[in-house]
């Protein structure tokens, strides 16, 4: 997290794009940074979007578009819009359960840190809270160790050990083995991936059955 949260990318066109980039917490809960950026809109697991907030460009984009293909498909605009429908009530459930996920996991012995924002702990809290309306269902958590994180994921029984993030299930994903593996230990170790470290996408089933899942899985960590 930083204090603008995008990047400046310089392009062909008259002025630089300032791209935002917030896939974890949706564009929905982001305070407006810029009065006109890109950002990336996750509507649902299966359809990832971008949307671009340039209403001067929208014809140079429609001739690019249309030159190179780069259009939905059918099935591609029906995920995107049967998602659509249901955002805001999702994110709401989302950020709801996030909440109180992490505030569980923070107070779980087993736990040696918990990474998420919503939390007084973190050390960008406040941050977050100027740049945020909500905090969003993306948790890290430290286990101290290869060994206990697979315990732990072994255990898991609401909760599936999968790559993807932001769906309506409950995902847990080993970034070391995972989505990092490719990355090597030198460089996710400057990273902060740890082989202790899980990634959990808080989903929006009843939370007391997620932190029940949470919780019997932690107690084969010890």
């Amino acid at each position: 997290m930083s204090e603008s949260k995008g990047i400046w990318i310089w392009t062909s066109l008259s002025r630089p794009v300032f791209a935002v980039r917030n896939d974890s917490d949706q564009p929905i809960y982001q305070v407006r940074i810029l009065g006109q950026a890109i950002e990336i809109a996750m509507v649902h697991a299966g359809s990832v979007r971008h949307a671009t907030m340039m209403p001067e460009q929208a014809e140079r984009f429609q001739f690019v578009q249309k030159c190179t293909g780069g259009i939905l498909s059918p099935f591609e605009s029906y995920l995107l819009l049967r998602g659509v429908k249901t955002l805001a009530v999702r994110m709401k459930q989302h950020d709801a359960n996030g909440r109180v996920v992490a505030e569980f996991l923070e107070g779980h012995r087993e736990v040696k840190r918990v990474f998420y924002p919503g939390l007084t702990s973190h050390p960008q809290h406040e941050l977050a809270k100027r740049q945020q309306r909500g905090f969003g269902s993306m948790i890290s958590i430290e286990l101290g160790s290869l060994e206990r994180a697979n315990a732990f994921a072994k255990r898991l029984r609401l909760g599936f050990l999968a790559e993807s993030l932001g769906g309506v299930e409950t995902l847990v994903c080993h970034p070391a083995t995972m989505t990092h593996a490719a990355v090597g230990a030198e460089e996710r170790a400057r990273l902060g991936i740890t082989d202790g470290l899980m990634r959990i996408s808080v989903g929006i089933e009843d939370v007391e059955d997620i932190v029940g899942d949470l919780e019997q899985a932690l107690e084969q960590v010890g």
